[in-house]
C-alpha cells in the first residue's frame, strides 16, 4: 500500500515538472511540455547535452526564445477570439489534406518529411491553424478598415511601372474608303463639321462611326505604333493604304499608361492594401500584447 502511495506521488510530481506552467496569456497557459514538443528533436539534442553547464545554457537559450515565440503566437489567438475569428480542428485537418492531395504524398511522407526539418504534425498543424487565423484576421476584421485612393493607386503605378504591365490606352474609330479622292473630301467635311462620327455616317455608310474600341499602344503592330505615335484624344492619323483600302485612325480617348487599365489599378491597388494591412496588423498585435494579460513564470 506505501508503495503503490509513493509511486502514485512520484508519478504526480513528475506530471506537475513536465505540465510546469511558464506562462498565462489571456485564457491560456504555456506549460514546459508545450515548449519541449514544440522541437522535439532540438529538445532531445539539448539533453543529451553531457556537460551540465553547457546543457543548461543552451536549454534556457531554447527555452526563452521558444516561449517568447509561443507567447505572441496565443496573443494572436486570444485577440482573435476576441474579434470572433477562429479556426477548428476540422479546417486545419482539412489544410493538411489539401497539401497532401496537392502535392500527391500520403500522410507518412509528410510525416517524413517534416521530420527532416525537425518537426511534428501536431507543429505543422499548429503553423497552418495560425497561418489561416492570421489570414482571417486581416482580411475579416483589419482589412474593412483599409482605404486605398486613386491618387495612391496612382504614386504606386508610376513608381511600379516596370514591375507592372503598362502601356497607353488609345479608342480608336476608323474610317475607310476605297478611293483616295473620296477620303480627302470626307477629311475636308470633318475639319468643317468637327464630327468623326457623323462623317463616317456620311461617307462610310457605317452609324456606329467606325467604333473600333480600347486598344493597349503596346500591344499595336509597328506599322499602327507609327501611325499613331504621339497621338492623343481628338488626334487623326495620316492616311495610310492598306488592302486596296485608304484609311484613317481617330483617336476618341486617350489614356496615359501611368493611368493604368482597370486590371492594372485592381493590382496596384490590392498591393498598397496589403501593405496597409500588414502595417495595421503589426499594430493590432502590438495593441493586442498591452490588452491581454501576459504573465510570464518561467
Amino acid at each position: 500500500m506505501l508503495l503503490l502511495l509513493l509511486l502514485s506521488l512520484s508519478q504526480q510530481a513528475q506530471a506537475q515538472v513536465i505540465d510546469r506552467v511558464y506562462a498565462r496569456v489571456g485564457d491560456d497557459v504555456i506549460t514546459k511540455f508545450d515548449i519541449e514538443s514544440l522541437n522535439p528533436e532540438r529538445t532531445k539534442a539539448i539533453y543529451a547535452i553531457k556537460d551540465q553547464e553547457e546543457q543548461k545554457r543552451v536549454l534556457a537559450d531554447y527555452t526563452k526564445k521558444t516561449l517568447d515565440f509561443l507567447v505572441d503566437q496565443y496573443v494572436v489567438l486570444n485577440s482573435a477570439r476576441r474579434e470572433g475569428v477562429r479556426v477548428s480542428d476540422q479546417e486545419v485537418d482539412n489544410a493538411v489534406k489539401d497539401v497532401m492531395e496537392k502535392n500527391g504524398i500520403t500522410e507518412q511522407q509528410l510525416l517524413e518529411l517534416l521530420a527532416k526539418e525537425n518537426r511534428t504534425m501536431a507543429h505543422y498543424k499548429w503553423q497552418i491553424k495560425m497561418d489561416i487565423l492570421s489570414t482571417r484576421v486581416r482580411s475579416r476584421v483589419l482589412a474593412p478598415k483599409v482605404v486605398v485612393t486613386d491618387d495612391e493607386i496612382n504614386k504606386y503605378i508610376k513608381e511600379n511601372g516596370n514591375k507592372l504591365d503598362i502601356s497607353d490606352q488609345l479608342e480608336l474609330r476608323m474610317l475607310k474608303l476605297e478611293n483616295r479622292l473620296a477620303l480627302e473630301r470626307a477629311l475636308e467635311f470633318f475639319k468643317k463639321n468637327g464630327s468623326f462620327v457623323e462623317t463616317t455616317a456620311k461617307f462610310a455608310g457605317d452609324e456606329e462611326g467606325g467604333y473600333l474600341g480600347w486598344f493597349e499602344y503596346d500591344a499595336l503592330d509597328s506599322s499602327l505604333k507609327d501611325l499613331l505615335k504621339g497621338k492623343h484624344k481628338g488626334d487623326i492619323t495620316a492616311v495610310q493604304s492598306f488592302g486596296g483600302e485608304y484609311r484613317v485612325l481617330y483617336v476618341e480617348n486617350f489614356k496615359d499608361k501611368y493611368e493604368g487599365t482597370a486590371e492594372v489599378r485592381q493590382t496596384a491597388a490590392g498591393a498598397i492594401a496589403d501593405e496597409k494591412t500588414k502595417i495595421v496588423y503589426d499594430k493590432w498585435l502590438k495593441d493586442s500584447k498591452q490588452r491581454i494579460l501576459v504573465q510570464y513564470m518561467y
